[in-house]
């Protein structure tokens, strides 16, 4: 099957609304992890915390991103997943996530991989791994294109496979790292500058969301909670 998620990284209200547009263009559903308050309309909210490590006097990593995801819980009490920013891993934070409400993780990237299953990757929390960012398509210099017949046996198959679009490269319909780096990243609260350099001549992300939302059946998509209650209902049978 394949899930639809998002990591708003503080875009502008006007690119996040850009990259909900086309979802509901669509009437396509998908998990949004947020960095900050934000409407995500009629999706899955989930929160999308900035690690940090500190350090006490013996030297043990303790990790401060519990008040970021405490605070955060207040703006999406409903939500019951995180997806750290940059993929940081901390264990620190993954073992107290349950005890702040949360039932899921989505942090681990597993790009090219098939057959991805979730699974427990702490007491009372669920990981469920990523098959597909767009910047980290881009890091391994491949093609924003996806393959149609490939995405048809994902939707077909039991075996979960993770999309992660950024609204930003979306927005610009980013197709490269430098296009990135030059474009976006020094001007992403300009909107005005960004819309006018938005691409339109190479292959880019917003054209790859585009073609997935086109090739598969949207009625098909579920969202992270789906996966994660699935698996909570039965973990409860055993």
């Amino acid at each position: 099957m394949i899930i639809l998620t998002s990591d708003t990284d503080w875009v502008p209200d006007k690119v996040l609304d850009y990259f909900l547009d086309i979802l509901d263009e669509y009437d396509a559903k998908a998990t949004i992890f947020a960095t900050n308050k934000v409407s995500c309309r009629n999706h899955e909210a989930a929160i999308h915390p900035y690690p940090e490590i500190s350090y006490d006097k013996q030297g043990y990593a303790r990790s401060s991103s519990f008040d970021t995801v405490e605070n955060l819980k207040k703006v999406f009490p409903q939500a019951l997943g995180t997806r750290s920013h940059g993929l940081i891993i901390s264990t620190d934070l993954l073992m107290g996530l349950p005890v702040l409400g949360i039932g899921y993780d989505s942090t681990y990237l597993l790009t090219f991989q098939d057959n991805i299953r979730p699974y427990n990757i702490y007491p009372g929390l669920l990981e469920i791994p990523i098959h597909w960012m767009d910047i980290e398509i881009m890091r391994f210099g491949k093609s924003l294109r996806l393959d149609n017949d490939y995405l048809r046996r994902q939707e077909r198959s039991k075996a979960l496979y993770v999309y992660d679009f950024h609204p930003s490269h979306v927005f610009t319909n980013t197709f490269s790292l430098d296009f990135y780096y030059d474009v976006y990243k020094p001007h992403y609260t300009d909107v005005e500058y960004l819309e006018g350099k938005r691409n339109r001549n190479e292959f880019g992300t917003e054209d790859t969301l585009i073609q997935l939302l086109e090739v598969v059946d949207r009625t098909s998509l579920k969202v992270m909670k789906d996966i994660y209650l699935e698996w909570n209902e039965k973990m409860n049978k055993k």
